[in-house]
């Protein structure tokens, strides 16, 4: 294990007065209560005021140290790039059009980035059984030695788990096969974009006749809107921003999770995308996320039978669907 690092406790809710109106809309801010986990020592006692997870090394040799260190830094900095990006999403991006000079600029410091700076992610070098590793074909992978070492890791920091900690319930594999794709990333992650909004609405007026005509002027607009692109002429869309591009790669590239508990039906490992890492840990945290492994497992689209995702929700929904695509193509087949 390497050494751990020291942070400094969480600050309470910052105070932005004079300003009221950012003092409110702060407090209601996603990011305050994520930081407010991390105020509390007793919920991370192994590594306070912090969030991430442990990650095991299952690429085997000294002739790849350097490959693998730069692949986790990669891992770390996208992270912690999906951390910071997050001021320009959803459920922030629904407060900002309401107070557009409110919302944070990429060169501001904004509460996300204390967030991103908490992450910190603890590295096993020394796999469990290194002579097992074998480049198998995807989806065939054994990484039950990785889970022993992990439960009596945990078993050995004598935390409590029934805190819905992930830094204790997943860890994290690095095989080969994900360190080619964390190789992949590029080195440095991209600036953030902040997005182009309009002023202000108008405040609602105390003649409700005259919030009735906004409105209809408001609908009318839309329609005629509508109505122009309709009959415009089709054009390409804008290339995508770097941003956008960013975005993607947090979409595609993923590493093992690996579940602490084992007595379900399939291998109680999946894959798990940069995007889903958040909510992996702060969501489940909160408890929007259950701390069922079944509930998240989704069965892959292509290899279905080999290959499963953790995600945020909705998994037994996409398995259902799945199911009766194959079945329905199956038949269609023997017919």
């Amino acid at each position: 294990m390497a050494s751990i690092p020291a942070f400094d406790p969480v600050e309470p809710h910052p105070d932005f007065r004079p300003n009221e109106e950012k003092c409110e809309v702060e407090w209601r801010r996603g990011v305050t209560k994520d930081l407010s986990l991390l105020r509390d020592p007793a919920f991370s006692p192994h590594v306070p005021y912090s969030w991430g997870f442990t990650i095991y090394r299952a690429v085997p040799g000294q002739e790849h140290d350097v490959r693998f260190a730069e692949g986790v830094r990669r891992l770390s900095e996208w992270m912690r790039w999906a951390i910071r990006v997050r001021r320009y999403t959803e459920p922030d991006m629904n407060t900002w059009p309401h107070c557009p000079e409110l919302m944070p600029q990429p060169h501001e410091h904004d509460r996300w980035d204390d967030v991103a700076a908490r992450l910190w992610n603890e590295v096993v070098e020394d796999y469990p059984n290194a002579g097992q590793v074998d480049s198998t074909e995807l989806g065939e992978e054994d990484f039950a030695p990785v889970g022993e070492a992990f439960l009596s890791w945990v078993d050995q920091l004598g935390v409590d788990t029934s805190r819905l900690n992930a830094r204790y319930d997943f860890c994290l594999i690095i095989d080969e096969t994900v360190l080619q794709m964390l190789e992949s990333l590029p080195t440095e992650t991209p600036p953030l974009e902040a997005p182009k909004l309009g002023p202000r609405p108008p405040p609602p007026s105390l003649d409700p006749e005259e919030d009735i005509r906004r409105e209809k002027a408001a609908h009318q607009a839309r329609l005629a809107a509508k109505r122009a692109e309709a009959n415009a002429p089709p054009v390409p869309p804008p290339p995508k921003s770097d941003q956008d591009r960013a975005k993607d790669l947090c979409r595609d590239t993923w590493v093992w999770i690996l579940d602490r508990e084992t007595n379900i039906e399939f291998p109680p490992w999946a894959k798990m995308r940069i995007r889903d890492m958040y909510a992996a840990w702060f969501d489940r945290a909160k408890g929007a996320v259950p701390d069922d492994w079944e509930l998240h497992i989704q069965e892959d689209r292509h290899q279905w039978d080999k290959i499963r995702w953790w995600v945020c929700s909705g998994a037994r929904t996409a398995n259902e669907v799945l199911r009766r695509y194959r079945a329905q193509a199956a038949a269609t087949t023997d017919a």
